[in-house]
């Protein structure tokens, strides 16, 4: 796509909608901070099932790889919104500042699971539940590209970089601070003619203070995250990562994006779980797309919509990226 001409894709902003239930999840509204941030942050995410480790075209990189805010060329922005059953928002803001190899990015992410009354066998109204999560994310990037593809976009032919992130989250109960804390991810991307390649470090250090009688202390499980892809003229890519966080249980990610003109592409993505013990639907499946007009900025319009087995029911969502394209 002549548009995205060495440009990668920014990354710059829409940050953060949506909301992958896991079985627990949908059992007990809210959850814990470690659920919350493996959530795919954007719309754009969500459409590719949140396989974007290898190589991320929207500005969620800051939530996702840092090391991908390297693609972003140009002083960009977005906003994303996501809406699920069960009274479930998500959504996000975020930008990002490049300056010769170095890129810095923040966002800010906030989900919400309003009132939901549960209920007892019989169907007797029990107790509500009010949780809101906020994340803030800070990080940067340093990277090297060489060399010019003969494609149509002239794409670099080698690109390495690597960069870390830090968020910053509070959890709400009834309007009330349940929970604070942080967690730091590291990560390093890359590109050989079209071939992409990722590894994140999520969790490497984290603390989270629950706000009870003894201000119980606890930390997040460090995962590793690996990811191969496929990826020509920065339009068209295919993506397959593989996470571990505990023995004996994988998380498999796919995804990609195939642009049918100059200013339309198509999302599609699968998420899925396996191991010991045998997850029970746990597995999402995507569809999205995105549409590239120019106004007074470069405008992205993308949209989403992702089949959660596990609540049986669909998110749907938008978000507006500028100057990433």
């Amino acid at each position: 796509m002549k548009n995205f001409h060495n440009t990668f894709f920014c990354i710059g902003v829409i940050i953060l909608t949506m909301a992958m239930f896991s079985s627990a999840y949908c059992t007990v509204p809210g959850g814990d901070a470690g659920v919350f941030l493996e959530l795919p942050p954007s719309i754009s995410s969500a459409a590719f099932a949140g396989a974007c480790y290898t190589f991320n075209p929207e500005p969620d990189a800051i939530f996702i790889n840092p090391a991908n805010l390297y693609n972003s060329q140009a002083i960009c922005a977005g906003a994303s919104f996501e809406s699920y059953p069960l009274s479930v928002q998500r959504y996000s803001i975020a930008g990002i500042i490049p300056w010769r190899n170095f890129r810095i990015g923040a966002g800010m992410l906030q989900h919400s699971i309003g009132e939901i009354t549960g209920r007892d066998d019989v169907g007797n109204l029990t107790s509500t539940f009010g949780y809101n999560y906020i994340a803030y994310s800070f990080g940067g990037t340093y990277g090297i590209s060489r060399g010019k593809m003969k494609d149509a976009c002239k794409s670099p032919f080698y690109e390495f970089s690597a960069g870390f992130a830090s968020k910053l989250l509070t959890q709400y109960e009834a309007d009330s601070i349940a929970g604070t804390g942080y967690t730091f991810d590291m990560g390093v991307s890359g590109k050989y003619t079209f071939i992409r390649y990722g590894l994140l470090l999520r969790n490497v250090t984290s603390r989270i203070i629950w706000k009870d009688a003894a201000e119980t202390k606890n930390s997040l499980p460090t995962s590793i995250i690996m990811g191969i892809g496929f990826e020509y003229c920065a339009s068209n890519w295919f993506e397959l990562s593989v996470e571990n966080k505990v023995a004996d249980r994988f998380h498999f990610r796919a995804g990609g994006q195939y642009l049918a003109n100059d200013w339309a592409g198509f999302r599609a993505g699968l998420d899925f779980q396996t191991g010991s013990p045998t997850p029970s639907n746990e597995w999402k499946l995507a569809l999205g797309g995105v549409f590239y007009r120019k106004f007074v900025l470069p405008l992205e319009i993308s949209y989403s919509m992702q089949y959660i087995a596990a609540i049986d029911g669909f998110s749907l969502g938008i978000g507006l990226n500028w100057n990433t394209f």
